[in-house]
């Protein structure tokens, strides 16, 4: 319960830190964007941890599983990547969605850094679901306020310095928390 919990405070932690930076609307609409794309192409991931709890008994089964996990990861990859660089994202942003030129341009640079998210999560959900089959629930929950604690201190401390778009900041964050969950969940699983 703890986890799901910490899990929802991402994106309003995110939020928090692109509502006071300059331009406020225009980074919380395209971090919106971009990240609510990325959540819907990285979905087919989400049961991942289930599947590996359930079916992930011994080191055969979980190579298995890591390495279906990891080819759908890559495929999500390449789709988040031809978003983020042809004219692909921009159709979608701009033509499909309506977004604004601004906002479309953030939202594909947001795909750009959270690129990485769909190979992480199988890692991530492998390690958890080795962990869930040892019953150690607790070190998940301290990999996911791990992971909240560097995406917070990450997006407070860069957000509106100008060395990125705040919106650009929050989807670096948002990567960069769950390479240290998975790590942490690595080291402990």
């Amino acid at each position: 319960v703890l986890t799901s919990q910490m899990m929802t405070l991402a994106h309003p932690i995110i939020n928090a830190a692109l509502g006071r930076s300059e331009g406020a609307i225009v980074q919380l609409a395209a971090y919106g964007v971009g990240f609510g794309t990325a959540v819907f192409l990285n979905s087919p991931l989400f049961p991942f941890q289930q599947i590996v709890t359930a079916m992930g008994v011994g080191p055969r089964a979980r190579r298995d599983l890591i390495a279906k996990g990891l080819s759908l990861g890559a495929v999500i990859c390449v789709v988040d990547l031809a978003l983020a660089v042809t004219p692909l994202g921009r159709w979608l942003f701009s033509d499909v969605m309506g977004s604004t030129p601004a906002v479309t341009d953030l939202a594909q640079r947001i795909l750009l850094v959270q690129a990485p998210i769909p190979l992480l999560l199988p890692l991530r959900s492998l390690c958890w679901g080795i962990i869930m089959r040892h019953r150690d629930t607790r070190l998940i929950s301290l990999a996911t306020g791990l992971r909240l604690a560097c995406l917070a201190g990450f997006v407070f401390a860069l957000a509106g310095r100008g060395l990125w778009p705040p919106a650009v900041v929050g989807g670096m964050a948002m990567t960069g928390g769950i390479l240290v969950e998975t790590v942490f969940s690595g080291l402990k699983a």
